[in-house]
């Protein structure tokens, strides 16, 4: 087992699926006239076979007006198809595991120190809306830590390689509102292979008003190249259903080839939690840990995702220097 090694205390929780709205559950530590379509996206260098880079081709101001009161509520959850896929074999394709690669999370600047209720509504969690095939779509995703203070983490499935467009995240969104504003995309990369084992993304986003999306939010740390089994783990994210933050945690397993993480018992992340975070360490007063995993769907009876392995720290890299 590789250990991670941090600052803080930040203990897993036992199986359980919360509300992150509600009453604190008991647990136990363990440690926007729219405008004509966009043209379809300009294709940048990828710096990894497996992996693909695409230009927004778009204005902020143009996916802002795009997103009217009308196709916000017409949005209907995204969800992964080909659970299936997922296997427990290695595949020709398998992105082996290199070294990991770890890096701390952050609260929202100006806001370090607080003690707050965060793992109610962590603030580097958010709503993601975009649009592909004449209709618009959701899914989660998270603010990861990063050198240009402007990249997310989601699903590749979340109409990445289909031809999405219009991608607009709401940090610390929950039941309609945004208190942390709305972030349009510039660029985007993903990993290519195909199924659940390549289901990985990131944006890359606009500022708002001059702020970068992790000033404003916070992000969750990134630890790369770890054994989906070898830490007890949170699984986040914002379900269609009930629009607003959900998790589920407890001890997971992984694949033989260690690129799909399982967690059993996971009881309403449904359509629309697509693309939110695996975390492990995750602190309950900060709403920060680190992320290992993106959110792919259900495999059978268990939540499954795409475990951050070679290909997606390629990704990751690539889209936190665009």
């Amino acid at each position: 087992m590789r250990r991670l090694v941090m600052a803080g205390a930040a203990g897993a929780l036992a199986a359980a699926s919360v509300s992150l709205t509600g009453t604190a559950a008991t647990a136990s530590p363990a440690a926007p006239a729219a405008p004509a379509a966009p043209a379809a996206p300009a294709a940048l260098a990828a710096p990894a076979p497996n992996v693909r880079f695409v230009d927004a081709g778009q204005s902020s101001a143009q996916v802002d007006a795009f997103w009217t009161k009308e196709r916000i509520a017409s949005a209907r959850e995204y969800r992964g198809t080909a659970a299936a896929s997922a296997g427990g074999g290695a595949s020709a394709d398998a992105s082996a595991q290199a070294a990991p690669y770890v890096r701390s999370g952050v609260l929202p600047k100006g806001e370090a120190g607080k003690v707050t209720a965060q793992w109610r509504q962590p603030p580097a969690l958010g709503r993601l809306y975009f649009s592909l095939k004449g209709q618009t779509w959701m899914c989660s995703a998270t603010v990861v830590v990063s050198d240009n203070h402007d990249t997310i983490a989601t699903a590749r499935h979340c109409g990445f390689g289909e031809g999405g467009g219009n991608y607009r995240f709401a940090p610390a969104y929950s039941k309609g509102k945004a208190p942390r504003g709305w972030f349009t995309w510039r660029k985007a990369g993903w990993v290519t292979t195909s199924g659940v084992k390549g289901d990985n993304a990131f944006i890359v986003l606009n500022k708002r008003s001059g702020r970068h999306v992790q000033d404003a939010a916070g992000a969750e740390g990134v630890a790369f190249n770890y054994s989906p089994g070898s830490y007890s783990t949170n699984l986040l994210g914002i379900p269609g259903d009930r629009d607003y933050p959900w998790r589920c945690s407890g001890k997971p397993r992984g694949s033989s080839d260690k690129r799909v993480i399982y967690l059993a018992n996971c009881k309403g992340m449904s359509g629309g939690a697509s693309g939110g975070p695996f975390l492990i360490r995750f602190n309950s007063g900060t709403g920060v840990g680190w992320q290992t995993a993106s959110y792919f769907g259900s495999c059978g009876r268990d939540a499954c995702g795409a475990q951050w392995q070679k290909d997606a720290l390629a990704v990751y890299r690539g889209a936190q220097h665009r």
